[in-house]
């Protein structure tokens, strides 16, 4: 099975509908991939570039599969995970464009405001934590702030020379932020589930925005391959934090007595590494394509109003 150099609208592609509606061909993480079963199973179709609204890109998909929109419902699960509404993961193009960061940003500042109006919280929360350098990812908020506002005015003037020396602050920001968060689950899963989850939760959101930020300041910089890694390194993260709160759940039989508001707060926290995956996942092999393929970088860079199919 060949197929020609393409990068146009699903409307336009008749033969990747007809795939998808078959079973021939699967959706997976944002690429259309030859199923198993059928000679060259596992091969790469299509990549699929998202408009920044993915209910636009269900929509248009939907109606142009018509009824067999419903015998493929698995294998857009992705695409549903694209359309996640919470506060981190709404939107797509987070990594690969200059909108993504924008939203982020905004994303970041209400994250911000958050753990202001938590700010007693969490200070009783850090008490239990000797090492009083901990508490700088409260007191540098303003710093913060202006070094990510800094950015997104470079990255919408295009300005590569003064946004790589933002790369580092940006970096130690993340991790500084992935260590708190770590180490405040661990002293606020002490004996008990904690209180309130207001300020774990907003913690978690900066450390998967800032880990999107990071990404996106790398490839608008020029550094596709760093800003693969990163992605990569956001994905390792995560999944470590959620093991430290599944460990001390289990460690503390935590499962055996806390309500069942609790349990859906646990659960929710837990949840957004399955939620995430197919997000990353996307935005890697958009980073990773366009190092393969650098001819293909205006189609994947520039922002799009409809679901494209990009050539493998």
């Amino acid at each position: 099975m060949s197929y020609e150099y393409l990068a146009r609208t699903i409307d336009q592609s008749p033969e990747i509908i007809e795939g998808l509606t078959s079973g021939k061909m699967t959706l997976e993480g944002g690429v259309i991939r030859i199923a198993r079963g059928y000679e060259g199973a596992g091969q790469i179709v299509r990549h699929l570039k998202f408009p920044n609204d993915p209910s636009q890109s269900l929509e248009n998909l939907s109606e142009m599969m018509g009824e067999g929109f419903g015998k493929i419902n698995k294998s857009l699960e992705t695409l549903k995970s694209l359309q996640c509404a919470n506060l981190i993961l709404s939107g797509v193009n987070l990594a690969v464009s200059v909108a993504g960061f924008v939203i982020m940003n905004k994303k970041l500042n209400t994250i911000t405001d958050i753990l202001k109006d938590n700010s007693v919280k969490i200070d009783k929360v850090l008490s239990a934590i000797s090492d009083s350098n901990e508490r700088i990812m409260i007191e540098d908020l303003s710093k913060f702030t202006a070094t990510m506002s800094t950015a997104e005015q470079f990255m919408k003037r295009g300005d590569v020379e003064h946004l790589i020396p933002l790369i580092l602050p940006i970096r130690q920001q993340y991790i500084y932020s992935r260590d708190i968060l770590r180490k405040t689950i661990k002293a606020a899963f002490n004996g008990q589930f904690p209180e309130d989850m207001g300020y774990i939760f907003a913690l978690r959101d900066r450390v998967v925005n800032l880990g999107l930020c990071l990404s996106n300041v790398q490839n608008k910089s020029g550094f596709r391959y760093e800003a693969v890694e990163d992605l990569k390194l956001l994905k390792t993260d995560w999944h470590a934090l959620n093991q430290d709160v599944y460990n001390l759940t289990l460690e503390q039989n935590m499962l055996g007595y806390i309500k069942s508001s609790e349990f859906r707060d646990l659960k929710s926290f837990m949840s957004l590494r399955v939620e995430a995956s197919p997000v990353l996942e996307y935005q890697s092999n958009l980073l990773q394509l366009s190092l393969a393929r650098p001819d293909l970088e205006s189609v994947i860079f520039e922002d799009n109003k409809e679901l494209l199919l990009i050539a493998a």
